[in-house]
């Protein structure tokens, strides 16, 4: 098991190795999603993903793409889109994605890995997903 902390990681970054580590089999568990970092502006953000969520199936509107508000959700649901969620083997690495906010308390002796070189402090515009979920409207 690879148990990865997400505090001031650039996010795309991180999920994209996360990604990478699912799709070799590994079961990977994120700590502190609620603080990992996006780069860019903020404003952005929050249009592109406020369009998303209001984009519906002409036919069914049921058939819509789900787009979470919490934090946790919303990485998982980004990292399910570096995956191929479509195929038995992207599924079966989606299973073995833990995602969670803060650390729980059976993983906190486990040793974590921390992509430094994927470092949001160097960055002059960044947000965690945090603000970018409380600014679609989470209440936590």
């Amino acid at each position: 098991m690879v148990v990865i902390d997400a505090k001031d990681v650039i996010l795309g970054r991180m999920c994209a190795k996360a990604a990478k580590l699912l799709l070799l089999g590994k079961t990977v568990s994120m700590v502190n999603a609620e603080q990992a970092a996006m780069s860019g502006k903020l404003f952005v953000a929050k249009e592109k993903y406020l369009h998303r969520l209001t984009q519906k199936h002409k036919a069914d509107p049921n058939r819509s793409p789900k787009w979470p508000k919490e934090p946790a959700m919303l990485v998982k649901r980004i990292l399910r889109g570096m995956l191929p969620y479509r195929s038995q083997r992207g599924r079966d690495a989606y299973k073995r994605l833990r995602i969670y906010e803060g650390v729980p308390p059976e993983l906190e002796n486990a040793k974590k890995i921390r992509y430094d070189d994927f470092d949001a402090s160097r960055q002059d515009r960044r947000f965690s997903i945090l603000s970018l979920c409380r600014e679609l409207g989470f209440n936590g």
